[in-house]
């Protein structure tokens, strides 16, 4: 095989090599830590799988995040203007009348094992030394990594397992040229995990425009437990003024993606039937919950629902609806399905009533005498349809005296 001269002129340089690739930009290096190369310091060649997502074009889409205002969950349209999209960005917004706002995904990115695992996001943050603080990254209350920007106008990395801060250490954004927190950039967290491994903190550098290394937590061959005790972990931001001051913080995009991943982890399936029930109008037949908890740990394993399947003896409708709101259920008993093997999901075979002002209605479905009927999801590869924790499934039956009964099939992430 013939071999290939390359002549790139690049910054008034001429670049003359034989066979030799990649050619590397301005003052750019390849190896441990840069983002050309993955967690593991591997070139990446193809295929960095994105599994989480988010734009705030015209709102902050409430199927995708989650908002608390002081500490009580509200949508983020109903959160008094502080959480809104603001020319085309997220803007969350705390001051003195409500001085903690978090904002978190509802989905929980799971890392993948021997992959790569990078979060990135464009953050501006207005008024670096206004009183509190302002926490973006991968977290929930209890793990996860994620910077952090304090009233002395400093960044900081911070990595959380079991609610204990285990490191919080100062970003020397010295390093970075032109470097000003206050104004817009990119910034990103790769990490090898396996439970041990390594975390590397990136900011653009405003000089060579790509990210660079300004921070690490290097723990392969130092700990004696795991760096963190959950890796299932959701985009979060929280702002918190401690003072008479308004504090902001703006992002223009996110992701979280897998280094040689897959687009979606692995799940495992489970099912729910109903009793069969006499139907009037609107009566409850199955009732499904995700627990806000699992064993007083935040519920991370999210669910991807696959198909709902009715038999009915009359002529009826099969409504299917979802709430977070727990008091749209009245009676009734709660219970694991599967008796509690492998799954977390409740169920209650047995409430009396549902409040449907408090429901949202996803689909009706018609069905005829002595016929079963079933409902998939026809684009699961574009639409996902995920529960998470504090979701509800309510599904009621309509029929004069119809004598219904429904399955519920969904994949369970491990």
């Amino acid at each position: 095989m013939a071999s290939y001269q390359t002549n790139i002129v690049y910054e008034g340089a001429l670049v003359s090599d034989v066979n030799e690739f990649p050619v590397k930009f301005k003052n750019q290096s390849l190896g441990k830590g840069d983002l050309t190369a993955d967690a593991w310091g591997v070139q990446k060649v193809s295929a960095v799988t994105s599994l989480f997502h988010g734009l705030f074009t015209f709102d902050v889409p409430m199927r995708q995040w989650l908002a608390w205002v002081d500490g009580v969950e509200t949508l983020p349209a109903n959160s008094s203007g502080a959480v809104i999209s603001d020319g085309a960005a997220l803007k969350i917004t705390s001051s003195p009348a409500h001085p903690l706002i978090v904002v978190g995904s509802k989905r929980h990115p799971r890392y993948q094992p021997n992959r790569g695992h990078i979060y990135s996001a464009s953050i501006i943050l207005p008024h670096a030394t206004y009183a509190g603080r302002r926490d973006f990254g991968l977290f929930t209350e209890e793990n996860g990594v994620f910077f952090r920007l304090k009233s002395n106008g400093k960044l900081y990395a911070v990595l959380r397992s079991n609610s204990v801060e285990t490191h919080e250490e100062e970003i020397d954004t010295s390093v970075l040229t032109g470097f000003d927190v206050s104004k817009g950039n990119i910034y990103d967290i790769q990490f090898q995990w396996r439970g041990v491994g390594s975390y590397f903190f990136f900011i653009g550098d405003p000089l060579t425009a790509i990210p660079k290394l300004v921070h690490t937590f290097d723990l392969l061959g130092t700990l004696d437990a795991l760096s963190m005790q959950n890796p299932a972990l959701p985009c979060r931001f929280e702002v918190a003024a401690t003072g008479s001051d308004t504090l902001s913080l703006y992002c223009g995009c996110i992701d979280v993606s897998s280094e040689n991943g897959l687009p979606a982890e692995k799940a495992f399936y489970t099912s729910a039937v109903s009793n069969t029930i006499t139907t009037t109008t609107d009566t409850p037949i199955l009732c499904l919950r995700q627990p806000t908890t699992i064993n007083s740990k935040h519920n991370t394993r999210d669910i991807r629902l696959l198909r709902i399947t009715v038999s009915s003896d009359k002529k009826g409708t099969l409504n299917f609806y979802v709430t977070r709101d727990a008091t749209a259920i009245t009676g009734g008993a709660w219970s694991a399905v599967d008796g509690g093997s492998g799954s977390y999901v409740e169920q209650n075979k047995t409430a009396t009533s549902i409040d449907t002002a408090k429901l949202s209605l996803v689909t009706p479905i018609l069905i005829d005498a002595n016929a079963t009927r079933q409902v998939v999801n026809p684009a699961p590869d574009i639409v996902d349809f995920i529960l998470v924790h504090g979701d509800y499934i309510v599904i009621t039956g309509t029929g004069s005296s119809a004598s219904m009964q429904c399955v519920v099939e969904w994949g369970e992430e491990v």
